[in-house]
């Protein structure tokens, strides 16, 4: 994790470069086949953005339901996925 005011420098230059709609995307990459839901290869999750998956708030009250994702919400999208292309069906 870099340092404070290393973020800060990242934040400003990303402000500026990115778009306002810019979202980091995770990828997941198979290589190999899938018998009965089970795939016969490597599974390659290649993150980018934030490296801690950690929960997110969209209102100020943090209590309010609905107000915060659940820490699992990224992963539980990424099994989500997998799950629609066949993989652990």
């Amino acid at each position: 994790m870099p340092a404070s005011n290393t973020k800060l420098v990242v934040s400003a230059a990303a402000t500026i470069l990115l778009p306002a709609d810019y979202r980091a995307r995770t990828s997941v990459y198979a290589n190999g086949t899938i018998t009965n839901g089970v795939l016969q290869g490597d599974l390659i999750l290649y993150g980018r953005g934030d490296p801690t998956w950690s929960q997110r708030c969209y209102t100020v009250d943090t209590l309010a339901p609905g107000g915060c994702d659940s820490t699992w919400t990224a992963v539980d999208a990424v099994a989500d996925s997998l799950r629609a292309r066949g993989i652990g069906a």
